[in-house]
């Protein structure tokens, strides 16, 4: 099979038997390029705060962009300057091959905020 196997939902302990399979899904996956060695200067050395608050107001802007697509994304997680959103899954779209120009619009617009 050329699918994904997925449990659902995702959670620490899960079982490791998927309980469905899902070949169309897309996943958006951002990172901030050199996140170690900005955090690392010394305005956000001296005032850790600055990093939480640019983080929160970053993540907080794609969260409402996520909202956008009502039902047609899902965030799946966030963790230090990571990102991950997903498309297909937990619903699966009524035409199969939509979930990737969803991942593909979203990131186009999370590019130009």
């Amino acid at each position: 099979s050329s699918g994904i196997n997925a449990e659902w939902p995702l959670r620490p302990g899960a079982g490791r038997q998927p309980s469905f399979e899902q070949a169309d899904v897309s996943l958006y996956f951002s990172d901030i390029y050199n996140f170690s060695k900005i955090s690392q200067l010394k305005r956000f050395r001296d005032d850790p705060k600055l990093i939480v608050e640019f983080l929160n107001g970053l993540y907080e802007e794609l969260d409402r962009l996520v909202k956008c697509f009502q039902d047609k994304l899902y965030k799946v997680e966030t963790i230090n300057d990571s990102y991950l959103v997903m498309s297909g899954l937990p619903v699966r779209h009524e035409h199969s091959y939509l979930h990737a120009g969803y991942i593909a619009n979203f990131a186009l617009f999370a590019l130009s905020t």
